[in-house]
Order: structure tokens, then C-alpha cells, then sequence
């Protein structure tokens, strides 16, 4: 039976892989496009930008290998259009080069062995394939998620230039470094006073809300918390290495902690919690000197919580008092949406557009235009059963890879890992604003699980890998 099943299916997959495959190149193309033509958009010039340029030279000539790394440092900061003066975002500018180089590499260097192209491609399809057609099916505005298609260029961007084990670990201490920067400045802005580049949340403020959150250059409080929180796993990761390796990693750790209790947001501190208990358990089962280290380090972080509470003791006693209502009405109507629209649902972003007229006969919150607060759910309501079928054939695929690859064998793949799934822990109480977070985090597990596949990653003791160099 299992034999004529197989017989079966083999052509099957073979085909749907296929499609993929092909579906995913065209999404690639039509991202890349979307990215030239918001670029070409956005005339002007100004110092930070010609800053951030000098910047780069330097690191091309100087320290070539750090300068994928400082774009993905600087794309996680989600730093606003604004700040550069009205030129187009290196953010973008740089995706696009790294996917053209990148693809440049994979036909030139045929010596060394491929990225994994052909997987990410399908991935991306399985993302934008759903997304696209709920757009072009909503019953409010037929559109093309365009934001979606633009993002998934920095997908495609990690996981083709990071080439090497010493280039992930270069991308994780870079992500740190942005990290201890969005921290300080937040835990700044609500102690002393607020900044240009790290504001208070607007939206509290007009509602009276007494204590100050940190809204960083997301200019939300919760999504600048989810940034914080999914980075404690790398964090964790340097402070566990020892050496000159754990001040970093430790400050890290602090500085992401203050951001994140700074924010006031519940789910980025249910987040935090879920990564040091994962940290702990994996450091756990490896019972290994490393493994206890990193149990201590675990530890740590724990106790930078109860240490920085007093601090910032106004946020967290606005946690405490906001009420939880609100978000219980919203995603009430984000499944009644799915009910209503169960195949493709009602089109990306459309949700804010039809919640008050939901929201009228749901729960009487006489807000206008909110978002489903959970990532699941805005899937189910904007996408329908397509988008349910078309993450989890990511979440498939992905995971398949991650299992067949032995990345969780090494220190950092574990590390990479548990970033995802601090992600999907505080996806579960914020929508997708920020999915470009998510396409970083998979472009990266991307890479790594290639290397891993092809042995790279365990020459270090405990699998922690090679240091990163300085070249």
C-alpha cells in the first residue's frame, strides 16, 4: 500500500515543486520591480544619507565582510523613510543589489556549492502566492500586495549572502549590536526624554495615558518590542560563547530586556519569558559545559528583568491596568471575517477597513480601524483557508529542512531557531506589520541549514562554529 501510495504521489509532488518553483521566480521578479520602482520614487539627498554611505565604503574596502551583515543590522532597526532625507532606503537599495549579486555568485562560482535557491523560491511562493490572490479577490479593493512581494526581496537577499558559518555569525552580532542600540534608546526616551529617532508612542499619548511607552523607530510600542525580544535569543547565544564574546552578549541581553519593559508591551515580555525558558531547556539537554554556561546565562537574563523593574515601574503598571477587552473584540472579528470570506477572506489589509461596520454588531467597540492583534488570525481573516495552507506549507517546508539539515546541532542554528519561535510567540498577540522581521529570521535559517547540511558550524567545541573574523 505504501509502495502504490509513493508511486502515486512522487509526480505529484514532483509537479507541485514545480509550480512552486516557477510561481516563486515570478514573485521574485515582480518584488524585485516593486523595490526599483519605490527606489526611483524617492528623490533627494541629505548628511545621514551621505553618512550612511561613507559608512559603507569603508566597510567595502575595509571589512568587506561585515557589510551584509550592517544592511541586515540596519534593515532590522526599521529606521523611517524620513531619516533619509527623502533617498531611496538602503534597506531596499541594498536588497536589491544583494539579490543581483548574489544570483551573479550562484552562476559564476559554480566551485562552491549553491545557496539553497530552489527552497527559498518555493517558500516564497507558498507566501505571496495566497496573499496575492486574496488581494485580487477582496470584495472591498482588489489591489497587489505590494509591500509583501517588496519584502520578500530581503528573504532572498540573506539567504543567498550568507555564504559561510562565519558570515551567520557575523549577521547574529551585527542583529545584537542594533539590538543594544534600540534598547538604550528606548529605555533613553521614557527616563530622560524622548528623541527624533526614538519617540514615545503617539497613539498613548493621545489618549492620556499616563505612563510613557517606548515606540522606537517602529513608532509603535509593540512591534518595537517584538524587534527587542526576537533578538535575546542571539544575544543569549554570544553571552554563552564566553570569551570577549559574553560582555557583548550580556550587555545585549540588559539593554533588550530595559527596551522591552521600557515599551510596556505584554507580549514582548511573554516573548522574552518564552526565549529564556527555551534557551534554558535546549542549554539543557546538551549537558555539556557549554550547556551549563548557557543555563547560567538564561539566568541572567532573568535576573536583569526583576533587576530593571523598579525603573521602569510606570510601564509595567500600565500593562497591568490596560484592559484586554479590545483585543478580545478583535479577534472575535477577525474569525466572524473568515466565516463570511472562508476560502480567500477579505484581501490583505482590508481588515482595519471593515472592522468598525463588524464591530457594530460584534462587541460595540467604537474604535475605527483596527488590526486583529494576532498574526494567525489576520491570516485566517485576510487570506482565508488559502493563507492557512500556504504558512503552513512554509512552516513544511522550512521545518523539514531545519530537521534534515542538523542545524539544531550547533549552537547558533539553535539560536536561529528559537528566534522563530519567539517570533510566533509574539505573533500570537500582533499582526503582521512587521514581516519583514520574519522574512530576515527565515533567509537566515535558510542559509545556515544549507551549511549545516554541507558539515559547516561544528568545527567549534559544542558545535558553536568558528568566531567571527574581522575580514
Amino acid at each position: 500500500m505504501s509502495a502504490w501510495s509513493g508511486a502515486v504521489l512522487a509526480p505529484w509532488r514532483a509537479r507541485m515543486a514545480t509550480v512552486l518553483l516557477a510561481a516563486g521566480a515570478s514573485v521574485l521578479s515582480v518584488g524585485f520591480v516593486v523595490a526599483v520602482l519605490r527606489a526611483m520614487g524617492q528623490p533627494g539627498a541629505t548628511t545621514s544619507v551621505l553618512l550612511l554611505a561613507l559608512g559603507g565604503a569603508f566597510l567595502a574596502t575595509r571589512r568587506p565582510g561585515w557589510v551584509v551583515p550592517a544592511w541586515v543590522g540596519l534593515t532590522w532597526m526599521s529606521i523611517g523613510q524620513h531619516f533619509y532625507g527623502g533617498l531611496p532606503s538602503p534597506v531596499q537599495v541594498g536588497g536589491m543589489v544583494f539579490v543581483a549579486f548574489g544570483l551573479a555568485l550562484v552562476l559564476v562560482d559554480r566551485g562552491r556549492p549553491a545557496p539553497p535557491l530552489l527552497l527559498g523560491l518555493q517558500i516564497a511562493a507558498a507566501i505571496a502566492l495566497p496573499a496575492v490572490a486574496a488581494a485580487l479577490l477582496s470584495p472591498e479593493h482588489a489591489s497587489i500586495p505590494k509591500t509583501t512581494l517588496g519584502d520578500l526581496v530581503l528573504l532572498a537577499a540573506v539567504a543567498l549572502m550568507v555564504r559561510s558559518w562565519r558570515d551567520g555569525e557575523r549577521v547574529v552580532v551585527a542583529l545584537v549590536l542594533a539590538g543594544i542600540v534600540l534598547g538604550v534608546g528606548g529605555a533613553y526616551s521614557v527616563l530622560v526624554h524622548p528623541t527624533a529617532l526614538f519617540p514615545l508612542d503617539g497613539a498613548d499619548a493621545a489618549k492620556n495615558i499616563q505612563a510613557d511607552r517606548a515606540a522606537g523607530p517602529f513608532g509603535e510600542s509593540n512591534f518595537y518590542a517584538l524587534s527587542l525580544a526576537v533578538l535575546v535569543p542571539f544575544a543569549l547565544h554570544l553571552a554563552g560563547r564566553g570569551g570577549l564574546w559574553r560582555p557583548l552578549g550580556l550587555l545585549g541581553v540588559a539593554a533588550l530586556v530595559a527596551g522591552v519593559l521600557a515599551s510596556g508591551s505584554r507580549g514582548g515580555l511573554i516573548a522574552i519569558g518564552a526565549a529564556l525558558v527555551g534557551h534554558a531547556v535546549w542549554a539543557g539537554a546538551a549537558r555539556t559545559s557549554s550547556g551549563a554556561r548557557s543555563r547560567r546565562v538564561a539566568i541572567v537574563g532573568v535576573l536583569c528583568i526583576v533587576g530593571l523593574l523598579p525603573l521602569f515601574g510606570r510601564q509595567v503598571q500600565g500593562a497591568q491596568t490596560r484592559v484586554t477587552s479590545g483585543r478580545a473584540t478583535e479577534n472575535l472579528i477577525a474569525v466572524q471575517m473568515w466565516a463570511d470570506h472562508p476560502l480567500s477572506g477579505v484581501g490583505p489589509q482590508v481588515y482595519p477597513v471593515l472592522y468598525r461596520d463588524y464591530a457594530r454588531r460584534i462587541g460595540d467597540d467604537p474604535r475605527p480601524g483596527r488590526e486583529p492583534h494576532s498574526l494567525p488570525l489576520e491570516i485566517l481573516a485576510e487570506q482565508g483557508v488559502a493563507g492557512v495552507v500556504g504558512w503552513s506549507l512554509v512552516l513544511g517546508l522550512l521545518g523539514g529542512f531545519v530537521r534534515r539539515s542538523g542545524l539544531t546541532a550547533t549552537a547558533l542554528g539553535r539560536s536561529t531557531v528559537l528566534a522563530l519561535l519567539t517570533y510566533g510567540c509574539g505573533s500570537l498577540f500582533l499582526h503582521g506589520s512587521q514581516q519583514r522581521l520574519l522574512f530576515l529570521l527565515i533567509g537566515l535559517t535558510l542559509a545556515l541549514a544549507a551549511l549545516a547540511a554541507r558539515g559547516e558550524g561544528r568545527s567549534g567545541r559544542d558545535g558553536r562554529g568558528p568566531a567571527p573574523g574581522t575580514a
